[in-house]
């Protein structure tokens, strides 16, 4: 979704990527980007850059600065320590690069439905990446943002997706969160987490086209305009 994104948000996203990187406090919103948008933004790179796991979303804020409005950072664990992850994954994705696109997306989700059990840990965030897979459980952001963060650092184009699922009748099941992802020049949809049931892991819900999708899984409005343009809606 990052190539979709405005100049103005892509200059946000990208200053906001480095302070975190870095362990800076605050990032200076760029003028054209309200302060709601703003927020939106700092949620999505939340699910979109998940190596980035020193950051504490939940503690951050949009606040009106003395130049105009600011996006003030806090951090759960140390740089030191998010370094050691991002050095961690770069190491596993270029398993997932040698194989290219098709194969190392098949790979990816097909670790993670092998390695992660669906749940909670207690005292512990199993929505983001780096503590699902500290301790090989998760639930549905936990999935969808490992796949991307390996996606990414393989050099593969993936997105996370946030959104709302029903079941095959139609029924409201609850929020949820899945990806969309690209090989060979065609976009697909997934949802590691239908497709790990347990030691019986399925591909049910990998590979899908967007018609297909449609039927269970809807987009939250925010990303419509980036899967519209990939013709996968």
């Amino acid at each position: 979704m990052y190539n979709y994104l405005s100049d103005a948000e892509r200059t946000l996203y990208n200053r906001m990527y480095d302070a975190l990187r870095s362990g800076q406090s605050c990032v200076k919103v760029p003028s054209g980007i309200t302060k709601e948008r703003a927020g939106w933004m700092a949620d999505f790179i939340y699910n979109e850059a998940p190596e980035l796991c020193a950051y504490d979303r939940w503690a951050s804020h949009v606040a009106n600065g003395s130049d105009g409005l600011e996006i003030r950072l806090a951090y759960k664990l140390s740089i030191s320590e998010q370094n050691r992850f991002i050095q961690e994954v770069c190491s596993k994705a270029q398993s997932y690069a040698s194989q290219g696109e098709s194969k190392g997306l098949r790979a990816i989700h097909d670790d993670l439905c092998s390695r992660f059990i669906y749940g909670k840990v207690d005292g512990e965030d199993t929505q983001l990446a780096y503590f699902a897979l500290k301790n090989n459980k998760a639930i549905c952001n936990g999935y969808a943002q490992s796949f991307v963060m390996y996606a990414h650092f393989a050099g593969f184009t993936c997105s996370y997706i946030d959104g709302t699922v029903f079941d095959s009748n139609g029924t409201y099941v609850g929020r949820h969160a899945w990806n969309i992802a690209c090989a060979d020049g065609k976009y697909f949809w997934l949802d590691a987490t239908w497709d790990d049931a347990g030691n019986k892991s399925t591909s049910k819900w990998y590979g899908l086209d967007g018609s297909t999708m449609a039927k269970t899984h809807v987009p939250d409005p925010e990303y419509k305009p980036s899967l519209d343009r990939k013709s996968v809606v």
